[in-house]
Order: structure tokens, then sequence, then C-alpha cells
């Protein structure tokens, strides 16, 4: 009983000392010190929506604006719906800003696995109990039926744990080439500019296989940031 009090009273204590950070950034945010904020804010180790919010605008107030892209593409995960949208109309006008492309999101990115999960077990536990009726029945085509639209949810369901494992990053470097394997003695296959967002197929320590634009190759690592 008494580790446990210990325990809680460390996690309390490092919870407020993340608080007390973040009111401290914000005043000097509001001081408009956006250097000593943006150290502030940096400090705080369990960053979460409004802290990478609030180091964007400190970094496009610094004029640095891939920084600032950087952070504003982080807040806008697993983040309320303000700071979401936000986010997506900051980054869309330094996008704009920047000349450089707006890459779109996959649209299964969105959707979270667990939830077709438990779509997918709901549908097959349905599909248990109907089935002996639908057989007595002899209702073949809607039990065939019933059967694609099963394929398709578990297919879904694939396709959104497939894609849940790969991770966003976004590209750092004014120009970032991509080769056809991970080294540069590989011939290059094309050129992302910088504040374009890729999808990162297989990381390794010096290289990342990526995809941008239906195109695959390798990037590397120290001209990428994960989102």
């Amino acid at each position: 009983m008494q580790y446990a009090w210990l325990i809680l009273l460390f996690f309390s204590a490092k919870a407020q000392t993340a608080q007390e950070l973040f009111l401290q950034a914000n005043q000097c945010y509001l001081n408009k010190d956006y250097t000593s904020a943006l150290k502030l804010y940096d400090q705080i180790s369990q960053k979460g929506p409004a802290t990478w919010y609030n180091m964007g605008n400190c970094a496009y107030k610094n004029g640095n604006n891939l920084q600032a892209l950087l952070y504003w593409s982080r807040a806008g995960k697993n983040s309320n719906e303000r700071i979401m949208h936000d986010s997506a109309l900051n980054r869309s006008a330094l996008m704009n800003k920047l000349q450089t492309p707006l890459e779109k999101a996959h649209p299964l990115k969105s959707v979270h696995p667990l939830m077709v999960q438990i779509l997918f077990f709901c549908a097959f536990s349905v599909f248990l109990v109907i089935i002996r009726i639908l057989i007595q029945r002899k209702k073949i085509i809607i039990l065939s039926l019933y059967g694609i639209f099963l394929g398709g949810v578990g297919f879904l369901t694939y396709a959104v744990y497939n894609q849940s494992q790969y991770s966003n990053a976004l590209v750092m470097s004014n120009e970032a080439i991509v080769y056809a394997g991970p080294d540069d003695n590989y011939h290059q296959i094309e050129t992302i500019p910088a504040g374009s967002t890729v999808l990162v197929l297989k990381p390794t320590k010096d290289w990342s296989k990526i995809k941008w634009h239906n195109h695959v190759g390798w990037i590397a690592n120290n001209t990428i940031e994960v989102i």
C-alpha cells in the first residue's frame, strides 16, 4: 500500500511539473519570447496536441516553416476537433505559401483498427447465428451474398490494420532524394520537396523505405521526421 502512494505521488509531481512548464511557456508566448517558449514546451516529456500546436505557432513566429509544419502535423493526431481544424488550416496556408502540394492522407488512416475489428467480429457472430437458418431454408444466394459481405469486412479489417502499422513522416530537407535502394550509390528515382508528407513502409537505422505519390523508394533518415 505504501508503494502505491509513492507511485501516485511520483506521477502527480510529474504531471504538476508538465503543467508548470506549459504555463510558463504560454507566458513566454504572450510576451512574444517565442524562442524561450519553444524551449519550455520541448521540455515537456509527454506532449499533447495543445503543446504541439503551440510549438508550431512558436516555430512559425521564429520563421522556421518546416518545424512549424512538423509540429502542426503532430498536433492534428488524436486531437479534438478545434485543434485538428486549426492545425490543418495552418498547414494548408503554409504549404500554399511554400508552393508545396499538400499530401492527402490515406483514407484508411483515419479509421481506427479496433472499430473495424469490432465490426468484423459482430458480422461474423451474426453470420454464425443465421447460417443455420439460411441453410435450412436453402437460401443459398442470400448466404453467398452475406459471405461476400463478410469477406469484404475481413479485407477492410486487414487493410486498416496494415495501414496502421505504417507511420507518416515530413520531409525536412530542401532536396530529399529518393533512391532505388538504401544507399546513395543506387540510382536516383526522384526528389521530394520540403514539407511533403511520405508514408514510411520500412524504417532502418539510416534509411527508410517510403511511398510518395505511388512511387516507392528509399530516403535518408536525416531528411525526414516522423509525424
